[in-house]
């Protein structure tokens, strides 16, 4: 029997697809190893969304290169295959082919009888559904289920709509058939995750999230989480559906990339105004929400002064976690030719200080924690996180003493250590 090893880089939608071909490979007849040095193929599924993550593809593809053995496979999958395939077959002669997203269920079958070097990219379009096979790579604690693939926002620095193709959304019936597979395999914490999960069902004509989270609601998960939502498409009706349904946690995911007006037109999106108004009516229609946002530092035509004001209003909202990305020059994007380049020390420079003041505004956050009661998901037996904390990306809870994973329990937090709480 064959052993594949799989190694995913990237976004957690990216590890749904590593699930998902890990699945398609252990009912074809393949061992699943996650050892690379006993396995006799090793597929590597990329990212490819920022120069950043290129980068580090790069060099985990290198070091997989440099260990292998001359009767193993090496196999370059996901997003870089659609980016940059054809450089990645040229730059590493020791990988054995480069596979784009339509050819994952033929894949078995396709290295069943690889004897030559094959680069296949195919159609972008590549849409997970509940018939196929999926081996979680989370703890069982918690699952991610994608709700739709692709995007249709074309934001001017964005290259995943060209990478993955225009939104498409899964039909409800398969979410919610995947959804209860994921219930009686024992998962407590269901995070549902698109490219923009506002943005489900638009393409079919309507918005159909509030109806998609009125039926997940029902299927008897005690906790739901809903990951990256596009701020031009959150309306009253979403927002609602955090009221309506009580296990829907309070956790509200906006990327707002910038708050400077000016900057958000070069961007393609909504002017901050507009998007400061649902955040205020998220605030005074659901109880104590959870904010989580990414910002992108150092956009063409970033002046001090705009830096600034977006320093000045990250203190005024103060969200419970942010993420900062250096603005990567991306070929093929709109943004790619806009004038007024930043210099990457003057990026690094802005990142480096406007981390600083969120991470006072993020350990203020975890204090008000430190002495009180928290529900908690155990993960790991050291490991947790309570329902203001998204699981990889955010803190988490840890524990002084061996605990049971895959079960909630109340816990005292007795104090913090940086983004971390801790009990006992």
């Amino acid at each position: 029997m064959l052993k594949v090893c799989f190694i995913s880089m990237g976004c957690v939608k990216n590890l749904v697809d590593t699930e998902t071909l890990a699945g398609i490979f252990a009912v074809n007849g393949f061992e699943i190893s996650s050892i690379p040095s006993i396995s006799d193929i090793i597929i590597i599924t990329t990212c490819s969304f920022i120069e950043e993550a290129r980068e580090e593809n790069f060099a985990m593809i290198r070091k997989v290169c440099s260990l292998k053995k001359s009767d193993q496979k090496i196999i370059v999958a996901g997003c870089m295959a659609h980016s940059h395939g054809r450089e990645v077959f040229e730059k590493f002669p020791q990988v054995d082919g480069v596979f784009g997203f339509s050819t994952y269920k033929k894949l078995p079958e396709i290295l069943k009888e690889l004897n030559n070097r094959k680069i296949f990219i195919g159609e972008k379009g590549f849409l997970n559904t509940s018939s196929m096979p999926r081996l979680l790579a989370t703890p069982k604690s918690y699952a991610y289920l994608k709700i739709a693939e692709g995007c249709s926002n074309n934001c001017s620095y964005c290259k995943i709509p060209s990478i993955r193709g225009p939104y498409k959304s899964r039909s409800i019936s398969d979410i919610l058939k995947e959804a209860r597979m994921l219930l009686e395999y024992g998962v407590k914490e269901l995070i549902l995750i698109a490219n923009d999960t506002a943005f489900y069902g638009k393409d079919k004509g309507k918005f159909l999230l509030k109806k998609l989270l009125k039926e997940i609601s029902r299927t008897g998960f005690e906790w739901i989480r809903v990951l990256y939502m596009h701020p031009s498409h959150i309306n009253d009706e979403i927002i609602e559906a955090f009221v309506e349904n009580k296990n829907l946690l309070p956790y509200f995911e906006i990327p707002l990339q910038h708050t400077d007006d000016v900057i958000l037109k070069k961007m393609r999106r909504e002017p901050f105004s507009k998007t400061f108004k649902k955040i205020e009516r998220i605030k005074k229609t659901v109880k104590n929400p959870i904010f989580r946002t990414t910002f992108i530092v150092g956009f063409p035509g970033e002046t001090e002064k705009k830096f600034l004001k977006l320093v000045e209003d990250i203190k005024k909202l103060k969200f419970h976690w942010v993420s900062f990305f250096k603005y990567s020059a991306e070929k093929g994007t709109p943004a790619f030719s806009l004038k007024g380049k930043i210099p990457e020390e003057e990026k690094e420079r802005r990142i480096q200080y406007i981390q600083d003041v969120q991470r006072k505004i993020t350990a203020e956050k975890n204090r008000y924690f430190v002495g009180k009661k928290l529900k908690i998901l155990i993960d790991t037996p050291f490991e947790g996180h309570a329902f203001f904390q998204a699981p990889e990306v955010d803190g988490r809870i840890l524990f002084s003493k061996k605990q049971k994973p895959q079960a909630f329990k109340e816990f005292m937090i007795s104090g913090l250590d940086g983004y971390d709480l801790f009990v006992g």
